[in-house]
């Protein structure tokens, strides 16, 4: 109950505070100076941000029998087998770079030498 309270504050300032900047808008186009619309506004963002960081530190009210997180840290094997697989799928693809690399550097190496072949061979 406190996340969804905390949430629905935090909603509501920051839409005070969108509410109030409109508001500020209107002043300053009528040449009015809203200093307190600017602190107001100031205000409701802050408190809106302090709401849904609090939200976000509560523990997950929606997870049952008080499971904190289902991710891949509670399950060893999954997270070893994925890195190993990524881990392996990454030292292939460097290695095709370095071939293709080293294709690259041999075709730039045959065309150098032909092209001076060429110029040695004009008379």
């Amino acid at each position: 109950m406190k996340f969804l309270a905390l949430t629905l504050t935090g909603f509501l300032l920051f839409g005070g505070a969108i509410v109030s900047g409109y508001f500020y808008l209107n002043e300053l186009g009528m040449e009015h100076n809203p200093w307190y619309l600017l602190i107001s506004i100031i205000a409701c963002i802050s408190l809106s941000a302090v709401c849904m960081l609090l939200a976000s530190r509560i523990k997950s009210p929606f997870l049952s029998n008080g499971d904190e997180t289902t991710t891949f840290e509670n399950d060893p094997s999954i997270a070893t087998t994925g890195l190993k697989n990524t881990i392996e799928k990454q030292n292939e693809i460097i290695a095709q770079w370095r071939k293709t690399n080293h294709m690259k550097d041999k075709m730039t190496m045959i065309k150098i030498t032909s092209n001076a072949q060429k110029q040695s061979n004009t008379p």
